[in-house]
């Protein structure tokens, strides 16, 4: 697996002009000569640049913006960088040309992209740590950074190898597996102790379920009681209803057979008021006889 820069394109980057500009490279080992001022460190700075592996400051720069052609009024609206590269099974991508792009606007904003694609600064570092670049790796060596190495300690030039051999990246990610590993295990730990006391909780359910099971066939039970107590006053009272009503048309019968027999003693009474009224005038003439008989006997 290998992959080599082919060319680097620049657009209004530091003494870079508006123009668009073909930095032409290729394999194998590369010098790149000219007078002072002639752009030659700018070169690396554009690349360091693109890959997004230094800083304003570790490019001589105020901030991004500074970065951006600017000479007397001919002034550049952005500074854009791109590095080809040709991909031979490195980069985590199938196609074989790989181009990665930078673009820094006067507001500040700064666009990365991966063959025409926005991504994010720390994809775009995920990307090529993939492929061995890491910010921190020394693939790109600015201006300075020999004279610091020849200054550093041996612990410091040793931490500097394990870098640009991957290995304070290994360990880096390392100690972050063993970190998430012990907030894997802190949240096991918690997870248990949560299980357990769920575990409580459920055997406390199941008990009050139980007794919930039961309140409920007792409460069933009530109510059947209750129902079966209630059908029986019912029938209890059809059969008083049914005993009040045949009584009632009993007593309706000898009522209505009274009223007959009285209707019946009026209708002889009438008869022998009627009878007795025609007698008293049958006996009147006589009465009136033996007033005048008894009359005469005491005048003589």
């Amino acid at each position: 697996m290998q992959a080599w820069i082919e060319k680097i394109v620049v657009e209004g980057f530091k003494s870079y002009g508006k123009e668009r500009v073909e930095i032409p490279l290729g394999r194998g080992f590369l010098a790149i000569v000219g007078p002072n001022g002639a752009g030659k460190s700018n070169i690396g700075d554009a690349l360091s640049f693109a890959l997004g592996l230094a800083t304003a400051r570790t490019l001589r720069a105020k901030n991004l913006t500074h970065l951006i052609y600017s000479r007397n009024s001919d002034k550049a609206e952005y500074a854009y960088v791109e590095v080809h590269f040709k991909n031979h099974n490195l980069f985590p991508l199938e196609e074989e040309d790989i181009v990665i792009s930078r673009k820094v606007y006067k507001d500040g904003r700064s666009v990365f992209r991966i063959n025409g694609t926005v991504v994010r600064e720390r994809e775009l570092s995920d990307f090529l740590s993939r492929a061995g670049i890491y910010e921190s790796a020394y693939n790109v060596v600015l201006q300075g950074d020999i004279v610091r190495f020849i200054k550093m300690t041996p612990v410091e030039r040793r931490k500097l190898i394990e870098d640009i051999a991957g290995i304070g990246e290994y360990e880096e990610k390392k100690q972050k597996a063993l970190a998430d590993l012990g907030e894997v295990e802190l949240k096991i730990r918690e997870l248990r102790l949560l299980m357990d006391e769920m575990e409580v909780q459920m055997e406390r359910l199941k008990e009050e379920a139980l007794r919930l099971k039961r309140y409920r066939e007792l409460e069933e039970m009530r109510r059947q009681t209750e129902i079966k107590i209630a059908m029986r006053q019912l029938k209890d009272m059809e059969r008083q209803k049914l005993s009040i009503e045949e009584e009632e048309s009993q007593k309706l019968a000898q009522l209505k057979e009274l009223e007959r027999v009285i209707d019946e003693k009026e209708q002889e009474f009438r008869l022998v008021e009627e009878d007795l009224n025609r007698l008293k005038e049958e006996l009147l003439p006589f009465r009136e006889k033996v007033g005048r008989i008894s009359q005469s006997v005491e005048y003589t």
